[in-house]
């Protein structure tokens, strides 16, 4: 009979790991709410080994006097990071995380930051679902625990199946995801990624099939189904984070950048006005180029945060009155527009004018008004 029981994993060694295994369960979970260990633990360095446990590939280990061999191992992973520690690992290691296909068995998420959005909302005091998942857990663990201590060491896996009409299902994604990867598809260039997401599927319905306590081995296509979107939603995510920015994520990255410098900047010098020569030596490092820079402005511009003016000599431009920005408009006939002679205009400076119903808000520490995030 075992003397412990272990499932959960955290800053583990490949020895640690596998002796665990051998000693305990041959099921473990990887577990870290504090990503960066995992990412500079030894066990990062032996993928190979976290790929043979994930897909349940028989480990065998050959030491001098001793031999280390489990059959069938079971291994989830459930990883929190920090985005700067994720991006860096994937800076210095991403081709071989690649490469060996660790990136293509993970569901890996980065959901966006809603800072400055969270307003207060009514929250139920009971959650009945979360308390019928967690109860769930619990019982299907109580269940385990005596089997993993028997003498048996191993329980005899069950065997699923789809039913018919889920296979049919499965087959038709099966074929989506591989016509996908032909060029031109939109996993053409993530083909290492696809090339396992008909087996999470397949698993993650298994998951739910077994979950929900369902009657008999054959997995429904109902299961099949939510399991598909569940990882379909996931390859999104993944396309998102890994595959190269299209232009038009490219300038709605710029834009976001510059709103955020911007939004320092009012707090820093309590003006709403800003030189745009300014910005191409002093404003945010990757938009000093005119060609980034431009686009990144008509954007805020569209959203109605900010506009141009041409500034002139005389004009107070740390805080001026309404008054000389009135006359200032006046003068240059709104930039761009018909009548604004070349030498009138070699004359100004090109300004911007940061609004107050939106910087003005922020920076006051209220929440703008009918405005989107970018």
């Amino acid at each position: 009979m075992m003397e412990r029981l272990q499932l959960l994993y955290s800053n583990t060694t490949p020895v640690g790991f596998i002796e665990g295994l051998k000693e305990s369960s041959h099921s473990a979970c990887l577990c870290e709410a504090e990503g960066s260990r995992f990412f500079k633990s030894k066990i990062i360095d032996d993928l190979g080994l976290l790929n043979q446990a994930w897909g349940g590939d028989p480990i065998v280990v050959n030491r001098k006097g001793k031999r280390i061999v489990i059959p069938s191992p079971r291994c989830t992973l459930s990883i929190l990071v920090q985005s700067i520690v994720f991006e860096k690992t994937m800076k210095n290691r991403g081709d071989e995380f690649q490469g060996i296909g660790f990136n293509a068995r993970c569901l890996i998420s980065y959901p966006e930051s809603t800072q400055g959005y969270r307003l207060r909302k009514y929250r139920p005091r009971d959650l009945p679902n979360i308390g019928r998942f967690n109860a769930r857990s619990l019982e299907l663990f109580n269940k385990q625990v005596p089997l993993f201590k028997s003498k048996a060491h191993l329980p005899e896996r069950t065997k699923l199946t789809f039913s018919t009409l889920a296979q049919a299902e499965w087959e038709h994604i099966y074929e989506w995801i591989e016509r996908a990867c032909r060029a031109g598809g939109i996993f053409f260039r993530n083909r290492d990624y696809a090339s396992k997401m008909a087996e999470n599927i397949a698993r993650m319905a298994a998951v739910f099939h077994a979950f929900e306590g369902c009657e008999g081995t054959q997995i429904s296509h109902e299961h099949l189904v939510s399991a598909a979107r569940i990882v379909s939603w996931y390859a999104n995510e993944f396309l998102r984070l890994f595959s190269p920015p299209s232009p038009a994520e490219i300038m709605m990255n710029n834009a976001r950048t510059l709103d955020a410098w911007l939004i320092d900047y009012l707090r820093e010098t309590n003006t709403f006005y800003v030189p745009k020569s300014y910005l191409l030596t002093s404003g945010p490092n990757r938009l000093k180029k005119a060609d980034l820079l431009e686009p990144a402005l008509q954007k805020l511009i569209d959203a109605n945060r900010l506009s141009y003016f041409l500034g002139y000599p005389g004009l107070n431009l740390v805080n001026p009155t309404l008054q000389e920005l009135i006359d200032a408009n006046s003068q240059s006939n709104f930039l761009g527009q018909p009548g604004l002679n070349n030498s009138r205009r070699k004359k100004g400076t090109v300004m911007l004018l940061l609004h107050d119903n939106y910087y003005g808000q922020i920076v006051r520490g209220n929440a703008p008004f009918n405005y989107k995030p970018l």
